[in-house]
């Protein structure tokens, strides 16, 4: 690296301290440049820490290392310069000051040695030759000029030294200035390289920046220099100044380099304000040119503007001359220059141009204001937008310079008002008029030409806004016209009510907009700005309110402006009706002053919500009649129609739509009050041709408008669109033929036409259809009748055919309703018949079926087809299902399916897309659709409203009363009670008439599903036609889901019921009739037994007096089932059921069979409760006429089984399982090894039928025995070939000390091999299973509880390790053995009610766990459980599973001993006071204890299962002290023993143990082990073994409790021997290992002898609800320990040192931590007594400073870092 002159190399410029921080720093400094980032970072900040306490320590270290070390890289010597940067800046106060001289000499040989630029090295060494100087400015001013020789050239980084050192401390080094510039200004000149040019540039710009910064410092000061020297001025350095100027203007700003030219121009601009005026007035005709030229060659523009900036905000100071001329120049190459708005430079260099302009127009205002009206008129849209740009800013900053000159700038952009196209331009155009009209230039001449330049920008289309593309590649401020129309609509509203003045430029100018066809889309801002305007001076009567129309000549006339304030009321714009309404027809003045207020008043009433469109339309119609009269003269009528006519083509917009179709209806209107025919028949030709048939609102005005039309003149406005349509009419085939409806709704195929026409043309003769309807509708009834069917009927029929869109179809069915409605006899007042009628359904029909069918059709199409369907003749049954085929599918629609607005915006290609009417909203056409088809299913009953036709209906409507869907069902039912009623109703009318009821049908057939079939007896059945078989489809309704079904499906059921009375008792009938007869009773009040629904008698279709007795218990039963309980509603079906439906009276035999084999369907209905309702009718009426139904108990019993398998709902199949137990109660052969035999998983009927064994009380014991045996003792698996080695491979294991996964899975159940489950064994599993979950299962785990848990525990392990049951049982994929066991043991469980045994099934992992190789311990929780909730169980368990220890099956053994020693912890030696148990007791509690003690002991021989009895030895303690202390000799002696066992597994259960023994035994036991234990011990503690360290620390914290007493001080010195070992694993790697750790420290925190210490110990660091900050707690343990235990400190700090070659690197990191945290924090004065070797300490430390791990390196450096005192 070379050395610094005047430093001696070799020698030591440490700065010692005579300690041990010497040699860390300087291992630090060594090893600071680490390859791990962040170590790298600990280094650096261990440096930087130290030297906050050491400054000249760390200083000089890194000075040394740096002046002597030859060896380490280039960036360890950057990374250490940047560390020696940082510690002066913080210190260098503190740090000797010859110390810092020389690093100063460093730096200064770093930062020149290499001559080529080496930016990371000769930075840093620049930024600390900085931190120096603003100690020693003079110093270092000194040494930089130093080398900065007179003449030569310095070094790169010297003079960017001088130039970033200068801001920093100006006030020390401008005086010195000018000696620097002496050395700048001969070197100037020699510059060649760039780099160099670069920090020249920059450097005397920063000269010229501290110079203007120590100036303003001195002025504000009062002129007094700092320090008392004598004070400069900027004139003391312009003559040094401008060389420099003049060398970087000529030679370096034409540089190739776009780096230098930038800097210089910055420099140059900085230098300006330094030049003296003489000499910037020379050079200003040079330098702006320069800039100029550079502006036009440079990409970055910025520094060129700031520059520029600079100078004209000089030359304007003094009004300079010289600047004036050069302005055209600057003028051609600023002006207009175009932005990105997305290059943030490109954003500030367009704000630093108008600033420029800003600053030119202070003074030289005209010739700017001249150029920039020139540029005006440029091609390039760009310039324009930029210059209107300028003169926005000009307007809002200069407005005092513009003043003079606002004539000039009104008249330079008026041309460009009139004729500019580009949207970029009219949008900054708009802006800049809200601008000038802020600042009165509107008032000018020229001001409306602006005025109507916004109002043309807002009149911009919808159509034009959609037809914007964006370009691909659009700049950031590309304007949509959209975007343009909002713009001008918020500056017209915004110049309107918020600028001061501007009524005298907008009254009465705006009117002129309403009119004109090019404004027509600004027609709402206007009417807006206008109603303000006319509304204020109207309130302050001002004088130019009133208009002289005459004089206006440019102002439409009273007429037009009548027509087109009428229109634009439509849109509720009243306010400028009432503001305007004194301006129009002087006669009608006094009727609108009073009529405008009134619909001011209506419109502030309506809430948007309750506003209606069409109501609002009528009322000004109304206004338009009263207007015309009031008028009474023809030719002003006839002026007022021209206006109207010549003003619809200002609402040719698509969203003007609506107010055309005003203009058309009241066009109409006025054509209503003339007689002149050519006057009409030519406004009849307006209206049509200028209504676009693409839009579904003009088409319905100019509907209306003819129909208006057409009331006084019907045969003009019939002649004018039979000539119309003439041409299409020809030229398309008639719609006749025939076939019926039927046929001809089938017949055609979808989209088939027999001619075609243009989407234009069929919407013309959509409008022509409409029109038809409208005059049918309008027009004379007289007339219409002799027409319609000669005719207008004749010329719409062939365009039904092609009907293609959606408009037409629209318009088609509207019309059609409206000729139906015409024709009826109400209307006509006479009798017609519409010989058309079934051509016109069958066209209908089509429209709502075929293709896409919009929303709207369907809703107009049903109620057209009511209406036409009102008309004689009534259809016949053929045209009657087809039309109900067609309909009925409606009952499917949903409110997210019904908008339709994609699908008119697709059909109106170049058009406007058709708006929904009011009320055309998703819901309320769902609503109206499913009213309108109600209502077509009681047109069609009317006509014949008897049984046949009901019946015929019902048939129709079943398969949606059936449906899955709960809207289908609600919506049927809403029909069929409809239909209901409205039979009875006729039936109760024609008795009242006089007439006979209908006789009964020749035959009544019985529906018995999909296909009907006669009773068996042909007698006719007097009374209802198929009364079993239409209740059958109302039962499943009665407990229907739906709240609002039920109720109705029982009013069915009572009506249907009461109509079969009425058709089959004649005194029924009669009472029917009297009651019909009587007077209205005054109704007495209601008491408190009253029927709640008694008080709507009169409301109900059958009063309940008229119900005959054993009837009327249904109106009751239509009240309970509205009831939410279901088990109410249930309830009430079998009240119905047996008091009703089941009576010989209701329901003869044939007709009761119809009901049940109808039920039975009923039972497979998708509604749960409805399936359980119909059971609950059917076994109720097989209850009560079981004996009647002899004959067909095979036909019903063969029905149930089929319905079976159907059957979805639980309780229902319960209920047919009732049945079939009933009828099977002949046949008890149930045999349970062919139950065994079926595929698992067992069906629900399996399932089912094995419970019903299972209740069966003289079955069910010898079940239980038979599948616990089968489970317990059968052949359970097949073994896998390579099992028989399985335990020796155990014992092997063991013998070589190693945890063997094979073996021990093998002991699980696992192995290296699969075991074959046996059939029998999981069929029988799964039996058993499903017996317990059934009703009976309660009562069979309560007799044999201790069977039935041993067998389900031992099952869990047999059924470990199996495979995939073979192929050949056909089993489920799903089907496991482990999947199995798990089953029966919950089932187990949850018969027996013990929750606290489920919650510990959860807790252990639920059945996930019982199936994994972990199950063990998963039944020693369980089985703790087990114990818990029944102890009196205990004795019979031990007794049942005891045998299992020697099993023949390893998993048996297994869980054998696993339950056993779980029975430990349950089994005191005093039995407490127990209830009575069912099991018997052969031994006492203590025997007990023995028992399962001595089956433990003698379990340790077996390998299997060691481990096992030794964890359950570990479980005496539970049993409690005495018998711990009893066995205590020989469990300790087990568990010792097996502490060196070689099986890590059988170690850790042994320590487990003992923990748990030693947490419960006496002392006395202990005391001899004690220290043998805990030496036996220590190695566990660092054993590689993770669940052993962890078992080993939480064994120690148990040994705590023998600290005291005769143990106390060997237990204490155990206790300081394992403290290091505690704290070093608190972080241990493992978090098991660290919460053992923590929580042995808790309990050992008593023993230490000090307050302090276990304060700290048990403190906040250690709580478990929060994360161990680990650097804090080992802070405040040092802390105590160092007061506490001074001579233990020493032990401490060495231990830590041997575990720096600890195999973990996080204990080597603790370790290392510990040490520097403890030594750090004691007290330098008392260090002696601690007996430390600070040297072997520090030593050890910068040995680990190497290690491999950079965690390790990382936590070394912190702990070196803390030891900054040694």
């Amino acid at each position: 690296h070379g050395q610094a002159p005047g430093i001696q190399p070799g020698q030591s410029y440490v700065m010692t301290t005579g300690g041990q921080v010497d040699e860390m720093v300087a291992a630090i400094v060594k090893q600071a440049h680490d390859s791990d980032n962040r170590a790298r970072k600990a280094m650096s900040t261990a440096l930087f820490d130290v030297g906050l306490k050491q400054p000249n320590l760390v200083a000089s270290t890194m000075f040394d290392f740096l002046v002597n070390d030859n060896k380490h890289s280039q960036a360890h010597r950057v990374q250490l310069l940047e560390a020696l940067e940082k510690c002066v800046t913080e210190r260098r106060e503190q740090i000797d000051a010859d110390l810092m001289h020389k690093i100063m000499t460093l730096a200064l040989a770093d930062m020149v040695r290499a001559k080529e630029v080496v930016p990371d090295w000769q930075s840093a060494a620049s930024s600390l030759l900085i931190s120096i100087g603003m100690r020693f400015p003079d110093a270092l001013m000194k040494e930089l000029l130093a080398m900065f020789g007179p003449g030569v050239v310095p070094h790169y980084f010297v003079i960017k030294t001088f130039g970033d050192f200068l801001p920093a401390h100006p006030l020390a080094a401008v005086p010195k200035l000018k000696e620097v510039l002496a050395r700048v200004i001969p070197v100037l000149s020699s510059i060649k390289a760039p780099n160099m040019k670069w920090v020249f540039a920059t450097a005397l710009g920063n000269f010229c920046e501290a110079m203007l910064h120590y100036v303003a410092n001195v002025e504000d000061s009062g002129g007094a220099a700092p320090n008392g020297g004598t004070a400069f001025t900027l004139a003391d350095f312009s003559s040094e100044i401008f060389p420099c100027y003049e060398v970087l203007f000529a030679q370096w700003l034409p540089s190739k380099e776009a780096k230098v030219r930038l800097a210089t121009i910055k420099a140059l601009g900085s230098m300006c304000a330094v030049m003296s005026r003489d000499n910037f007035e020379e050079q200003l005709p040079r330098l702006i040119p320069a800039l100029l030229n550079l502006y036009k060659k440079e990409k970055q523009h910025l520094p060129i503007t700031q520059g520029m900036c600079s100078v004209l905000s000089v030359a304007v100071k003094d009004d300079s001359p010289t600047l004036e001329p050069l302005l055209p120049a600057l003028f051609a190459v600023f002006c207009c220059a175009p932005v990105d708005h997305n290059d943030q430079s490109s954003v500030k260099n367009h704000n630093e141009l108008h600033r420029c302009f800003g600053i030119i127009g202070l003074v030289f205002a005209e010739p700017l204001v001249t150029y920039l009206v020139e540029k005006l008129n440029a091609k390039d849209a760009r310039v324009r937008a930029g210059t209107l740009a300028i003169f926005k800013h000009l307007v809002t900053r200069n407005d005092r310079s513009l003043d003079p000159l606002k004539s000039m700038v009104m008249a330079g952009v008026k041309p460009l008002v009139v004729t500019e196209k580009d949207l970029s331009v009219r949008k900054a155009l708009a802006q800049l008029i809200i601008s000038m009209a802020s600042h009165n230039y509107m008032l000018l001449s020229g001001g409306e030409t602006m005025i109507e330049f916004i109002v043309r920008n807002s009149a911009i289309t919808d159509t034009e806004c959609d037809a914007y593309q964006r370009p691909k590649k659009a700049a950031a401020d590309d304007v949509s016209p959209n975007e343009l129309r909002m713009l001008c609509d918020n500056v017209l509203n915004l110049i309107t009510t918020t600028v001061d003045g501007m009524d005298e430029v907008l009254w009465p100018f705006l009117f002129e907009s309403l009119v004109k066809p090019e404004l027509a889309g600004a027609m709402g801002v206007v009417c807006k700005c206008l109603a303000f305007i006319a509304h204020t001076k109207r309130e302050n009567d001002a004088p130019d309110y009133i208009i002289d129309f005459d004089r206006a000549v440019n102002l439409p006339k009273p007429p037009a402006l009548l027509a087109r304030l009428l229109v634009c009321v439509a849109r509720a714009r009243a306010a400028l009706v009432a503001a305007a309404g004194p301006l129009l027809h002087p006669a009608a003045c006094d009727m609108w002053d009073q009529a405008a207020p009134r619909l001011l008043h209506y419109l502030e009433q309506q809430s948007a919500a309750d506003f209606q469109q069409s109501r609002w339309e009528e009322l000004v119609l109304r206004l338009l009649e009263k207007t015309l009269a009031i008028a009474d003269d023809d030719a002003w009528a006839m002026e007022l129609g021209d206006c109207y006519a010549d003003q619809l083509s200002l609402y040719a917009a698509p969203e003007d739509a609506d107010l055309k179709k005003v203009a058309l209806k009241h066009l109409g209107v006025v054509i209503q009050k003339l007689q002149h025919r050519e006057f009409i028949r030519s406004k009849l030709e307006v209206m049509f041709s200028q209504t676009n048939h693409n839009s579904d609102v003009e088409r319905q005005g100019c509907a209306q408008g003819f129909g208006y039309a057409a009331a006084s003149h019907l045969d003009i406005v019939v002649d004018y669109l039979v000539n119309a349509d003439a041409p299409a009419a020809k030229s398309t085939s008639s719609g006749g033929g025939g076939g019926g409806f039927f046929g001809k709704l089938f017949s055609k195929k979808e989209g088939s036409s027999s001619g075609s026409s243009s989407s234009g043309g069929e919407k013309s003769k959509a409008t022509v259809v409409l029109c038809y309807g409208y005059v049918c509708a309008f027009g004379p009834a007289s007339q219409v009748a002799a027409r319609v069917d000669v005719h207008i009927i004749p010329a719409m029929v062939p365009h039904l055919s092609n009907a293609k869109s959606l408009a037409f179809k629209r318009a088609a069915i509207q019309a059609v309703d409206l000729i139906g409605k015409a024709m009826h006899p109400s209307h006509l007042k006479q009798e017609y018949t519409l010989k058309k009628r079934d051509d016109l359904l069958a066209h209908l029909a089509a429209f709502m079926t075929q293709g896409k069918v919009a929303p709207t059709v369907r809703t107009l199409g049903l109620a057209a087809m009511s209406t036409l369907c009102r008309l004689s003749p009534a259809l016949n049954e053929e045209n009657e299902a087809a039309a109900l085929a067609a309909v009925l599918p409606f009952f499917d629609l949903q409110p997210e399916v019904v908008s339709d607005e994609k699908q008119k915006k697709k059909e109106a290609k170049g058009g406007q897309a058709s708006k929904p009417a009011p009320g055309e909203s998703p819901e309320e056409l769902l609503e109206l659709t499913q009213q309108n088809l109600r209502a077509l299913l009681l047109v069609l009953l009317a006509p014949k409203p008897d049984a046949d036709t009901l019946v015929r209906l019902f048939r129709h409507l079943e398969s949606w009363l059936t449906s899955a869907s709960p809207r289908h069902r609600e919506r049927a039912m809403a029909c069929v009670l409809d239909l209901l009623n409205a039979h009875i109703a006729s039936l109760r009318q024609r008795q009242r008439a006089g007439q006979d009821l209908p006789a009964p049908p020749s035959e009544a057939p019985v529906d018995d599903g999909h296909q009907r079939k006669p009773v068996a007896d042909d007698t006719p059945r007097p009374g209802f036609s198929s009364l079993g078989a239409c209740l059958a489809m109302l039962v499943p309704r009665c407990t229907d889901p739906q709240s609002s079904v039920r109720p109705a499906a029982v009013a069915a059921v009572e009506t249907l019921l009461y109509t079969d009375c009425l058709l089959t008792n004649r005194a029924a009938a009669d009472r029917d009739m009297a009651l019909d007869n009587e007077p209205k009773p005054e109704k007495a009040p209601k008491g408190d037994d009253d029927d709640e629904d008694e008080d709507d008698d009169d409301e109900e279709t059958v009063p309940l007096a008229a119900l005959p007795p054993h009837l009327a218990p249904l109106r009751r039963f239509r009240v309970a089932i509205a009831a939410d309980n279901v088990n109410e509603q249930y309830r009430v079906m079998q009240q119905l059921a047996k008091g009703v439906l089941a009576l010989p009276i209701v329901l003869d035999d044939a007709a009761l069979l119809a009901l049940l084999l109808g039920c039975l369907r009923g039972l497979g209905d998708p509604a749960p409760t409805s399936t359980s309702g119909t059971c609950v009718v059917l076994n109720s009426c097989i209850g009560a006429r079981g004996a009647s139904l002899l004959p067909q108990v095979k036909q019903l019993t063969d029905g149930l089984l089929a319905a079976m398998e159907h059957i979805n709902d639980t309780q229902t199949l319960n209920g047919t399982l009732h049945a079939i137990r009933t009828l099977a109660s002949h046949h008890l052969l149930p045999v349970v090894n062919q139950l065994l035999e079926r595929s698992l998983p067992y069906s629900q009927h399996t399932i089912r039928a094995l419970q019903v064994l299972a209740k069966d009380s003289s079955l069910s014991e010898s079940l239980v025995f038979h599948l616990a045996d089968i489970i317990n003792n059968g052949q359970l698996y097949d073994e896998p070939q390579s099992s028989s080695s399985s335990s020796s491979a155990a014992a092997s294991a063991g013998k070589k000390g190693k945890k063997d996964s094979s073996s021990t899975d093998a002991t699980l159940g696992g192995g290296v091999g699969k075991r074959t489950p046996q059939k029998l064994a999981m069929t029988a599993t799964a039996a058993l299973s499903v017996i317990l979950d059934g009703d009976t299962g309660v009562t069979l785990v309560a007799e044999h509880y201790a069977l039935l848990v041993a067998s389900a525990l031992l099952r869990v392990g047999t059924a470990q390790g199996s495979a995939a049951p073979p192929k050949e049982y056909e089993f489920n994929s799903s089907v496991t053995a482990p999947g199995g066991a798990a089953d029966l043991l919950m089932a187990v469980f949850t018969a027996a009610g013990d929750k606290s045994v489920l919650r510990a099934v959860e807790s252990a992992g639920g059945t996930a766990a019982l199936g994994s190789s972990k199950y063990g311990d998963a039944v020693s929780t369980i089985f703790g459980a087990v114990c818990k909730a029944r102890p009196s169980s205990m004795h019979a368990l031990y007794t049942v599973i005891s045998p299992y220890v020697k099993g023949n099956f390893v998993p048996q053994r297994v869980v054998a001993i696993l339950v056993i020693g779980e029975m430990v912890k349950h089994t005191p030696l005093a039995p407490p006071e127990e209830p009575a148990s069912n099991e018997s007791s052969p031994f006492g509690q203590a025997d007990l204890l023995e028992r399962v003690v001595q089956t433990l002991l003698a379990a340790l021989i077996d390998a299997n299962i060691k481990r096992y009895a030794l964890r359950g030895l570990g479980n005496v303690t539970d049993a409690g002290e005495d018998p711990t202390n009893k066995y205590a000799p020989t469990i300790l002696d087990a568990l010792t023993s097996s502490m060196e066992h070689p099986d890590e597994d059988i170690v850790l259960e042994a320590m487990a143990a003992l923990s748990k023994v030693f947490g419960v035994v006496e002392e006395a036991r202990v005391q001899p082990i004690l220290v043998n234990i805990c030496h036996r011990l220590r190695p566990s503690l660092a054993s590689e073994n993770t669940g052993i360290r962890g078992e080993a620390f939480r064994l120690f914290g148990t040994l705590a409790r023998f600290g005291n007493g005769a143990s106390a001080a060997a237990f204490y010195e155990q206790f300081h021997a394992n403290l290091p070992l505690l704290l070093l694993h608190l972080a241990d790697e493992s978090s098991s290992v660290c919460d053992a750790a923590r929580e042995a420290l808790i309990k050992l925190a008593p023993l230490a002898q000090n307050e302090a210490v276990k304060e700290v110990l048990t403190g906040r660091h250690l709580n478990g609800k929060r994360t161990l900050q680990y650097g804090e707690f080992i802070d405040d343990c040092s802390k105590v320990f160092i007061e506490a235990y001074p001579d233990r400190i020493n032990y401490i700090a060495m231990t830590c040192v041997e575990h720096f070659k600890s195999p973990w690197d996080e204990i080597k990191a603790n370790a290392a931590l510990i040490v520097g945290i403890t030594l750090g924090n004691i007290d330098v004065a008392a260090r002696r007594d601690y007996h430390l070797n600070p040297m072997l300490i520090s030593r050890a430390l910068i040995q680990l400073l190497n290690d491999k791990s950079a965690t390790v390196r990382r936590r070394v450096a912190e702990a070196m870092s803390l030891l900054h005192t040694y």
